[in-house]
């Protein structure tokens, strides 16, 4: 019985040894995953300030885009500002222009009728010369 016992102390012994082997093995299973885990940790941190920084330099990006935007918005509120001086001027220079034309027009109407009315005194004076020298 004592053979049997001790025999019974050994195998419980042998299979305690056994699971604190197992044990072990998956302790370092653990460690392994836990060393995997904090590589992938550092990973990912690494890349959520990849992702910070390039958030960083896109908002920069929005800011400059906007800037410029709001540029181009205020030169061409200055073009057409200048484009509406422009068409007033030009409206302006084309009713000059107009006046001139018609000053230009009504001088050759008068510059005929003078011409007709010299034409007529002309002949007059001709008919009156021919009536005074007969």
């Amino acid at each position: 019985m004592d053979n049997r016992i001790l025999n019974l102390i050994l195998d419980k012994l042998e299979n305690i040894e056994k699971e604190q082997q197992e044990i072990r093995n998956e302790l370092g299973e653990l460690r392994s995953d836990q060393q995997l885990i904090k590589s992938e940790l550092s990973e990912l941190r690494s890349d959520q300030q990849s992702i910070k920084s390039e958030l960083s330099e896109l908002r920069s990006d929005q800011q400059l885009i906007k800037s410029e935007l709001s540029e181009l918005r205020s030169d061409q509120q200055s073009i057409r500002n200048e484009l509406g001086e422009m068409k007033k001027e030009i409206c302006h220079r084309l009713d000059r222009l107009e006046q001139g034309q018609e000053a230009i027009k009504e001088f050759m109407f008068n510059a005929e009728k003078a011409f007709q009315r010299c034409e007529k005194d002309h002949k007059f004076i001709e008919n009156l010369k021919k009536a005074i020298g007969e």
